[in-house]
C-alpha cells in the first residue's frame, strides 16, 4: 500500500532506490534485511520468475492479476467482493 499510495497519490519515483528505502523505513521493515535482499537481487529474480511463469499461463491477462488457488485469475482494480467470491468458491471447490 505505500507503494501504491507513493505512486498513485504522492506523484513519487518508486524506481528511485532512496523513495524504497523511504518507504522501507515508513512501514517499519527491517532495513539490513530490505537493504541486503534488494541489493543481492535474488528477490528480483524470485519476482520476475513469476512473472514469466504467470505470463505463460495467463498469456494477455492485465495487470495487477492475481491467481487464487491456481483457478481464480483476477485482473485489473476490483471490489473487494470480487476477491471475497473467488475466495469462496476456491474453498467450496477444495472441500474446505
Amino acid at each position: 500500500m505505500a507503494l501504491y499510495g507513493a505512486f498513485f497519490t504522492d506523484c513519487r519515483d518508486i524506481s528511485d532506490d532512496t523513495v524504497l528505502i523511504s518507504l522501507a523505513e515508513e512501514t517499519g521493515l527491517d532495513i539490513d534485511r530490505f537493504h541486503d535482499d534488494y541489493c543481492s537481487g535474488s528477490t528480483e529474480k524470485k519476482v520476475l520468475a513469476d512473472l514469466e511463469e504467470y505470463l505463460s499461463d495467463y498469456e494477455g491477462w492485465g495487470i495487477p492479476l492475481v491467481v487464487i488457488n491456481n483457478n481464480f485469475p483476477i485482473t485489473g482494480a476490483v471490489p473487494a467482493a470480487v476477491y471475497r467470491r473467488a475466495i469462496d468458491r476456491s474453498l467450496k471447490d477444495t472441500g474446505k
